[in-house]
């Protein structure tokens, strides 16, 4: 009798053990298939996105003007764009440059489309403001997206 109670206690622990290490692999399972979703999305986003700097000039003594133009196939939302990269400088000798809507660093005008999202084939106006004069000479510009699609352009002033 006593050897069925202890088989009858063995069995039991044998099913909650069981069932505790089941219930922590599908765990396991469904937080790896949550990553592997957002994952995924992310790298659609990249893949839909492409952007293109298409000119720049001097505009004034410290600003210059730089256009870019949306080549991919994603709507980038004004949030996105102001959480961007730019580089910007002579050749050689650049820095990176804030967002910020005035005062030194980068600010951008939607030049089509909406006025929160940045459509495909629209372009939008980028003013660097730089705190001394840009002198003459070859230049280097470069625009990172949000989720990190980069174009770059070199140009020259004077």
């Amino acid at each position: 009798m006593s050897s069925v109670v202890s088989e009858g206690i063995i069995l039991i622990a044998v099913v909650i053990s069981a069932a505790m290490l089941s219930t922590t692999f599908m765990s396991g399972i469904a937080d790896l298939q949550s990553s592997t979703l957002v994952s995924t999305k992310e790298i659609s986003e990249t893949i839909k996105t492409s952007v293109n700097v298409i000119h720049a000039v001097k505009f004034t003594s410290t600003k210059t003007k730089v256009w870019v133009k949306n080549v991919g196939s994603t709507v980038i939302y004004t949030s996105s764009i102001e959480n961007s990269d730019i580089y910007f400088g002579e050749d050689g000798d650049f820095s990176y440059y804030d967002y910020t809507p005035s005062g030194e660093g980068w600010a951008y005008t939607l030049l089509e489309g909406g006025a929160t999202k940045w459509y495909p084939q629209d372009t939008i106006e980028i003013t660097v403001t730089s705190a001394s004069s840009l002198a003459n000479g070859d230049y280097y510009v470069s625009f990172t997206t949000h989720n990190g699609v980069k174009d770059e352009l070199y140009f020259s002033i004077g």
